[in-house]
C-alpha cells in the first residue's frame, strides 16, 4: 500500500511538472503573442456597441498620442475628426447590422493634429457580447500623395481646357478616354458621349484629296509607335455633318519602361485662317487685274471716244441716209455695251474712289429694279420704306450693283418667280461685319431659283469666275468691288434649292438733305475760248468739233507745256479742258497749278479715260473746278458746260 502511494506521489509530481512546464509555454507564447500585439505596425483595437474601447495597442496607442492605461472606458469618438463622426457613426452602423467587414478613410485626432487613417472592422463575440475588432493604418503619406495627385490632375485639366486646339487621348487599343472642351466642340461628342467609343468614330478626320479617312480602327501613333504630323490640311467631320479644315498631329503615350500605353492627337481649325488667305488671295487678284485694268483704261477709252466721236461726226453730216443711220447706230450700240464693259474693270481695279454724293437709295433701287425686270416673267416684291436715311453714293455705280443682282436671280429663276427686294434703316455695334459701329442702311435681295451649290458659295465674288455659260464673271465681283469702296460690306448666304439672299450694308449719310437730280442739257450754246489739252490728236480733233459746233473758238495743245506757252501768248480764256495723262509730258495736275496762278476763277476741267484716279472723284480738293470721264457723249460735255455756266458771261474772267 505504502509502495502505492509513493507511485501515485511520482505520478503526481511527474503532471504538476507537465503542467508547470505547459504554464511557462504558455506564458511564454502569451508574451510573444503581446509583444507582436503591441509591436505590430498597425493599430488594433477593440470597440463595443457603444463605441467605448475596451482594448488597444501600443501601437494605436501611439498612433492616438495617448497612454494606453488610459483607453479602456474611453469612447472612440473623442478621438475622430469632428467633421468625419457621422460618416464614423453610419460605417459602424452598417457594420453590426451586416456582421460582415467594413472599410473606410477617416481623419483621427492626434494632440490637437490630425492624420488620415484606414479602418478595417469586424465583428465577433467576446464573453457573450458583440464587440468590433478595428485595424488601424496610418495612410497620411498615401493621401498626400492622393491630393498632390488630384492637384496635379485638376492643373492637367485646366491646362487641357484653356488650350485652343482640340486634344482626344486614347488607352493602347485605340478607344477614347478623354477630350477637351475644343475637341468637344470641333467633333460634336460630349467626354461622356465618347468615352470608350473607337477613335476614328469620334475623331472623323478625312483627307481633302480623295476624302479617306486617316484614322482606321486605331490611330497610327499607334500603329507605328512613331510620332504623326500632317503638314497639309485635313478636313473634320463633325458628328452632325459640318466640315472644318484642321491641321493635326500625335504622339504615342508610353511607360517608363517605353510600353506603348495610348496616344493623343492634337489638332487645330484653320477654317478661319484660309478663309482670310483666300479672301487675301482674292485682294492679290483684284490688285493684279486692277494693274492690268488701270494701265489700259486711259489708252483704251481715248480709242472708244475717238470711235464714237467719228460716229457721231459722220451721223451729223448731211444726211446720210436711212441705211447709213441704221448701221452708224448700231455700231453706237455696241460702243455703249464696250464702254459699260470697260467701267465693270475699272469698278474694281485699284483706287477707284466712287463720285459719291447724297441721295435717296431706295428710289435708285427701285427704278434700276424695275427697268432690269421689265419684259421678264419674274415679279419684283418692294418693301422699301420713305423714312430710309440718306446715303452718300455714285448713282451709277450703286445702279450697276442693284441691275447686276437683279439680273443675276432672274437668271437664277428662268421658270419665273418673285425677287423680294428690302431696305430698313439699321444701328450697328461695333462687332458687327464691318468692324464699326454706326447707321448703316441693310438692302436684301432674295429670289426663289435653285441656290448656289456649298462649294462655290466662297467664290461668288471672285473676278471671272462663272457658272453661266454666257457669262463673264465680273458681274458680282464688280457688285463687291463698289461696294466695298463705299465702306459697305457685301455678303450672300444660300440653301440649295431655296434661293440665295445677297445682303447690302451701306454707311447713311451723318447729315444733309437729298436734292434733286440735275436734268441733263440736251443742247448747249455758248461764246468765248476754251483751252483744250489732250495728248491724242484724235480726241483733239473729234471734241475741237463739238465745242466749234457749239460756237466756242479752241485753242488745241498737245503738253501741259504748250497750254502754259499759248497762257503766255496772252489767249482770253473762257474755261479750259485739261487731260489728266500726258504720255512724256505736263499733265493736267501739274498744269491746272500754273492755270489758277494767274487765272484763280477759270472754270477748269479735269478730264480721263483712267476713272480711277482720285482727281476724277474730287476735282475740287485738287484745284479743279470739275470732271468729265472718257469717253463721253456730245451730251455730257454739253451738260457740264451748262452747269458751271461757261461762255455766258459767267464763265470766269478774260486771260
Amino acid at each position: 500500500m505504502v509502495h502505492d502511494l509513493e507511485v501515485h506521489q511520482v505520478e503526481l509530481e511527474m503532471q504538476n511538472d507537465e503542467l508547470r512546464r505547459v504554464q511557462g509555454e504558455l506564458e511564454a507564447s502569451r508574451a510573444r503573442y503581446f509583444d507582436l500585439y503591441d509591436l505590430a505596425p498597425v493599430g488594433y483595437l477593440t470597440v463595443d456597441e457603444d463605441g467605448v474601447i475596451l482594448e488597444a495597442n501600443l501601437t494605436a496607442a501611439a498612433m492616438l498620442g495617448v497612454n494606453r492605461s488610459k483607453f479602456p472606458g474611453h469612447p472612440i469618438y473623442a478621438h475622430i475628426h469632428p467633421d468625419d463622426r457621422d460618416a464614423y457613426y453610419l460605417y459602424r452602423r452598417r457594420l453590426f447590422e451586416t456582421k460582415t467587414p467594413q472599410a473606410c478613410d477617416l481623419r483621427l485626432l492626434r494632440r490637437g493634429d490630425s492624420f488620415w487613417a484606414h479602418l478595417t472592422s469586424t465583428v465577433s463575440t467576446d464573453h457573450g457580447l458583440a464587440v468590433c475588432r478595428v485595424v488601424l493604418v496610418d495612410i497620411s503619406e498615401r493621401k498626400e500623395f492622393e491630393v498632390t495627385l488630384d492637384a496635379e490632375r485638376e492643373r492637367l485639366a485646366v491646362t487641357l481646357e484653356s488650350i485652343a486646339d482640340g486634344i482626344v487621348t486614347t488607352d493602347a487599343r485605340g478607344n477614347v478616354v478623354s477630350l477637351n472642351s475644343e475637341a468637344e466642340k470641333l467633333t460634336g461628342w460630349s467626354h461622356l458621349e465618347a468615352v470608350g467609343h473607337p477613335v476614328a468614330e469620334v475623331y472623323h478626320a478625312l483627307d481633302p484629296d480623295n476624302r479617306v479617312a486617316l484614322i482606321a480602327e486605331a490611330p497610327d501613333v499607334l500603329t507605328f509607335g512613331q510620332a504623326l504630323k500632317t503638314p497639309k490640311p485635313t478636313v473634320l467631320v463633325s458628328r452632325d455633318g459640318t466640315e472644318r479644315a484642321i491641321i493635326q498631329s500625335g504622339a504615342p503615350i508610353r511607360s517608363a519602361s517605353g510600353r506603348t500605353l495610348g496616344a493623343v492627337v492634337v489638332f487645330r481649325d484653320i477654317t478661319e485662317r484660309l478663309q482670310f488667305l483666300e479672301a487675301s488671295q482674292r485682294t492679290d487678284k483684284l490688285e493684279a487685274l486692277g494693274v492690268l485694268a488701270g494701265g489700259i483704261a486711259h489708252d483704251f477709252n481715248n480709242l472708244l471716244g475717238g470711235i464714237f466721236g467719228y460716229i457721231t461726226m459722220a451721223r451729223d453730216l448731211g444726211d446720210p441716209g436711212p441705211a447709213t443711220i441704221k448701221y452708224l447706230d448700231k455700231a453706237g450700240s455696241v460702243f455703249h455695251r464696250a464702254q459699260a464693259l470697260t467701267r465693270q474693270l475699272l469698278t474694281f481695279s485699284r483706287g477707284g474712289a466712287p463720285d459719291r454724293q447724297l441721295g435717296d437709295l431706295g428710289a435708285l433701287v427701285r427704278e434700276t429694279a424695275e427697268f432690269a425686270l421689265s419684259g421678264s416673267n419674274v415679279v419684283g416684291l418692294y418693301s422699301l420704306p420713305k423714312d430710309l436715311w440718306p446715303c452718300d453714293f455714285d448713282r451709277h455705280q450703286m445702279g450697276q450693283v442693284v441691275d447686276n443682282l437683279v439680273i443675276n436671280s432672274r437668271q437664277a429663276m428662268p421658270a419665273g418667280g418673285a425677287i423680294r427686294i428690302s431696305a430698313e434703316n439699321v444701328v450697328l455695334e461695333a462687332s458687327a461685319p464691318l468692324g464699326k459701329s454706326g447707321r448703316y442702311l441693310r438692302l436684301e435681295f432674295s429670289d426663289d431659283g435653285e441656290g448656289i451649290h456649298p462649294g462655290d458659295l466662297h467664290r461668288v465674288f471672285d473676278p471671272f469666275f462663272t457658272t453661266k455659260k454666257a457669262g463673264t464673271g465680273l458681274g458680282l465681283a464688280t457688285c463687291h468691288s463698289i461696294v466695298v469702296k463705299h465702306e459697305g460690306a457685301l455678303s450672300v448666304r444660300s440653301e440649295r434649292g431655296k434661293g440665295c439672299t445677297f445682303e447690302i450694308l451701306l454707311p447713311a449719310a451723318q447729315k444733309g438733305t437729298v436734292s434733286a437730280e440735275p436734268s441733263l442739257a440736251s443742247s448747249h450754246r455758248g461764246s468765248g475760248t476754251i483751252l483744250l489739252m489732250d495728248d491724242e490728236a484724235m480726241m483733239r480733233e473729234i471734241v475741237g468739233r463739238v465745242l466749234s459746233n457749239m460756237g466756242y473758238t479752241v485753242v488745241e495743245v498737245g503738253t501741259g507745256s504748250e497750254a502754259l506757252e499759248a497762257l503766255a501768248a496772252g489767249t482770253s480764256l473762257c474755261a479750259a479742258i485739261l487731260d489728266l495723262t500726258i504720255r512724256g509730258g505736263i499733265g493736267g495736275a501739274d498744269t491746272v497749278k500754273a492755270l489758277r496762278q494767274r487765272l484763280p476763277g477759270l472754270p477748269v476741267f479735269a478730264s480721263s479715260g483712267f476713272s480711277e484716279d482720285p482727281i476724277m472723284s474730287r476735282p475740287g480738293e485738287y484745284g479743279f473746278t470739275d470732271s468729265i470721264r472718257k469717253p463721253y457723249r456730245k451730251e455730257d460735255l454739253a451738260a457740264l458746260l451748262e452747269k458751271h455756266r461757261v461762255g455766258q458771261g459767267l464763265g470766269g474772267p478774260p486771260g
